[in-house]
């Protein structure tokens, strides 16, 4: 469910935070480890820069957590329906 500003309402994303919390969440249940900032980009097809800017915004909203100075240092945190496998809705 999304709002006139394609935010998605419930959850209180964008499209691309969405995007990028749904790839956190199955990269580390795939792979049981963060992705890189390369591996984010690559997959979203966004620069660097801006993954990083989400990933803040993310925190920010408290949905991860980020261990400065570590590689692949983001923990998924459950949040709300994040407890709940995503729906069809996600970007």
């Amino acid at each position: 469910m999304r709002d006139g500003r394609g935010r998605h309402k419930i959850r209180g994303l964008t499209g691309s935070q969405w995007q990028t919390l749904v790839f956190l969440r199955s990269y580390v249940a795939t792979f049981g480890m963060p992705p890189s900032l390369q591996d984010i980009a690559s997959h979203t097809g966004r620069w660097t820069s801006a993954i990083k800017e989400t990933l803040r915004h993310l925190e920010l909203k408290g949905y991860i957590e980020r261990k400065p100075r570590i590689s692949r240092g983001i923990v998924v945190l459950r949040k709300g329906k994040l407890a709940k496998e995503p729906t069809n809705d996600a970007v």
